[in-house]
C-alpha cells in the first residue's frame, strides 16, 4: 500500500507500506535512504526477503520520486529530513520500529537515536560515517575521489534524460569502487525505475544545498545508552 504523507504546509512524502508475507504478525522496519535517492533505490530483491520478516516501510524523500519537490520555494535542512521520518512512522501509526539507513540516511537515523529513542528498536547504518563533535575529535577519514569529486561538480550541468542516466550510471560506478565487481547494466536499470517512479529525470540538487546545522553532536551519540548495530 502506499500513501502521501503530510509533513510540513505544501510537502508531502511518498511512501510505501509493505505488508509481511509471513502468517504471523511481524516487527515494523523503516528504510532512510540516502541523498538524492528515492526509496525505489533499495533492491526489489532486499525488500522482498526483508519482507518476510518484517512489515517494511521506505519513503522518498523531499525533492525525490514523488514527493514534493519544491527546496526553492521552501528551503529545508537535514534535520528537518530526520523529522521526517519520524513523520512517516506516524502516519503509518507505528510506534516503534527497526530502522535502517544508508549514507545519509545514517546521520539521520543517528538524529533520530538522539531525539526519538523511544521510537527505534534497532538501528542499522552502513555506507555513513558518526555524526561529527564540535570540537572536531573523531577519526581522520580520507578525502572522497578525485574523480567522485568532479563529477559533483557536474551534478546541476544540463542533461537530457540519456545524458542523465549516464551520468547516474557513473556516480554508483565511482561509489561502487574497485573492491566488488559493478553490473552497470543493473544500475541503468534501477535508475530508469526512479525515472518511471519520479516522472522526471532532472538532477536532485537540493541536498547539495541544504541547510546541515545541527548535526554537530557527536558527543551526545557517544555518550547516548542507545543500543545500536
Amino acid at each position: 500500500m502506499d500513501r502521501f504523507v503530510d509533513v510540513a504546509p505544501g510537502v508531502r512524502l511518498w511512501a510505501e507500506d509493505i505488508a509481511p508475507t509471513g502468517p504471523e504478525p511481524r516487527e515494523p522496519l523503516l528504510l532512510v535512504m540516502g541523498a538524492a535517492s528515492s526509496a525505489l533505490v533499495w533492491p526489489d530483491a532486499l525488500v522482498a526477503q526483508l519482507a518476510e520478516h518484517h512489515r517494511v516501510i521506505r519513503y522518498d524523500h523531499r525533492d525525490t520520486g514523488r514527493s514534493t519537490a519544491a527546496f526553492d520555494e521552501q528551503p529545508y535542512g537535514i534535520t528537518d529530513l530526520a523529522a521526517d521520518a519520524v513523520a512517516v512512522l506516524d502516519a503509518f501509526d507505528v510506534p516503534r520500529a527497526h530502522v535502517v539507513g544508508m549514507s545519509m540516511g545514517g546521520l539521520l537515523v543517528q538524529l533520530m537515536l538522539l531525539d526519538h529513542p523511544d521510537r527505534i528498536a534497532t538501528a542499522t547504518l552502513f555506507c555513513t560515517g558518526a555524526l561529527p563533535a564540535a570540537d572536531g575529535s573523531g577519526p581522520e577519514l580520507p578525502a572522497p575521489d578525485e574523480a567522485l569529486l568532479r563529477l559533483w561538480g557536474e551534478l546541476d550541468d544540463p542533461r537530457d534524460a540519456e545524458g542523465e542516466l549516464d551520468w547516474r550510471v557513473e556516480h554508483w560506478r565511482l561509489l561502487n569502487g574497485t573492491g566488488t565487481a559493478f553490473d552497470a547494466a543493473e544500475f541503468r536499470a534501477m535508475e530508469e525505475r526512479v525515472v518511471a517512479h519520479s516522472g522526471r529525470y532532472d538532477p536532485v540538487v537540493a541536498h547539495a544545498r541544504m541547510d546541515t546545522d545541527g548535526i554537530t553532536r557527536g558527543a551526545e551519540l557517544a555518550a547516548s545508552p542507545c543500543r545500536r548495530s
